[in-house]
């Protein structure tokens, strides 16, 4: 038995393959955030609110708290890969941390900015506006199942708890 538990000890496998994704996703998530922008110009916020009073200031407290959720969340995926290859028991905790913290942050901000553009005048902003594309929709819908999919295997796999043990 003990023969068989060292065949799993490392990154090998699915626990590779997760790893893979995390190496992609933190440059990918990085260049995002900065593609996007960071800020929401003074000016923006200024003729949002000539529209409705108020409207700019919500614009700019959904911008941060979708910018300081990204920043976060790289740092998450970040500490999970490198705790990962330093084999730490705490890796699975961060791990699972991690994959919660993305379909909760989608979620939420989905729902943010859904209401957020309820408020706009005349329906000149839609949902379908902001993710109008089908990479848009499939970003969304994997990080809502990833975790249906990861936080299993990190808490059922053999490999995961062989190998994550220091």
């Amino acid at each position: 038995k003990s023969e068989k538990n060292e065949l799993l000890i490392g990154v090998n496998g699915w626990l590779a393959w997760y790893c893979l994704g995390l190496v992609i996703t933190i440059p990918w998530t990085i260049y995002n955030l900065f593609k996007d922008g960071l800020f929401v110009a003074i000016s923006d916020i200024n003729s949002l609110n000539i529209y409705q009073e108020g409207l700019g200031t919500k614009v700019l407290f959904v911008t941060i708290f979708e910018n300081l959720s990204i920043i976060i969340y790289i740092i998450l995926l970040i500490t999970s890969l490198i705790l990962i290859i330093r084999r730490s028991r705490l890796a699975k905790v961060i791990a699972i941390s991690t994959l919660a913290f993305g379909a909760l942050y989608t979620l939420l901000d989905l729902l943010l900015v859904s209401a957020l553009i309820n408020e706009f005048p005349n329906n000149i902003v839609t949902l379908d506006d902001l993710y109008a594309s089908d990479t848009d929709k499939k970003n969304v819908l994997k990080m809502i199942l990833a975790p249906l999919i990861w936080i299993p295997y990190f808490l059922l796999s053999r490999r995961v708890k062989a190998t994550l043990n220091k």
